[in-house]
């Protein structure tokens, strides 16, 4: 069996339902940054260009594993139950002011009446809808797709939340003829870890779940194997259909 290539990396240019927390934390420069939170990716790079201003995270080029620690002090500045920057009560003046032990950030009310700031009118970024690009994934997994007509694989990560069709979007970054290609895989039908399994083409409109290939990660540690062994193959076999010439 061939070797395994290394699992793609950065998302393609076009847009997605869902991307995955290391999707979202390759974009971590001034002039392309996005970050996540409640649920959502958003792409600041216009707001950083017209402020010139901290977002909430460092904005200049750093590791991906850094980008991925700020991510996570971000998300924690969000109250799930508003949708708005958290806030407290200040000690020194017992008002209400926001949460942001980092330091103030763009388009968010000091916390000292000021003439120099103009609060009122204007939409914050983490309220603005145009700046969403997306949400962000749950559930990510591993899967591996193995070209049966040349034996190669490649390890992908993929949100559970969609469909074979838009994983075999992702494989477009591996393999240009992707939509060329039948889609089987040994699936359980029933969806029950004790299901027999069976060799079946995969429906492009269902996620793999649906498909009968649950996540099965948590099976696998209950039992004491690794969970990171637990990597559904998903076969592609060529239907001689070139989409590309």
């Amino acid at each position: 069996m061939a070797p395994p290539r290394a699992a793609l990396g950065r998302s393609s240019g076009r847009r997605q339902r869902y991307y995955t927390p290391q999707e979202v934390s390759m974009h971590n420069t001034p002039n392309d940054c996005w970050v996540s939170f409640l649920g959502g990716v958003y792409d600041l790079t216009r707001v950083l260009k017209a402020s010139g201003k901290w977002v909430g995270l460092q904005i200049e080029s750093c590791s991906v594993s850094t980008a991925q620690r700020q991510q996570r002090r971000l998300r924690r500045r969000f109250d799930p139950a508003t949708g708005d920057v958290r806030t407290y009560v200040h000690p020194d003046t017992q008002l209400r002011v926001p949460y942001c032990p980092q330091g103030e950030f763009v388009h968010l009310s000091p916390m000292w009446p000021c003439t120099e700031v103009d609060c009122g009118g204007q939409q914050p970024w983490w309220r603005d809808p145009l700046l969403r690009v997306g949400t962000l994934s749950d559930a990510t997994r591993v899967v591996r797709i193995k070209n049966v007509l040349t034996g190669q694989e490649d390890a992908l990560e993929v949100p559970g939340e969609e469909v074979v069709a838009e994983v075999q979007q992702r494989y477009l970054a591996a393999n240009a003829h992707a939509g060329s290609y039948a889609w089987k895989a040994l699936v359980r039908r029933g969806g029950a870890p004790s299901a027999p399994l069976e060799w079946a083409e995969l429906d492009l409109n269902k996620t793999l779940d649906a498909n009968g290939l649950p996540d099965e990660r948590a099976a696998y540690e209950a039992a004491g194997l690794p969970g990171d062994e637990a990597v559904p193959v998903l076969h592609v076999y060529w239907c001689d259909d070139l989409t590309v010439a």
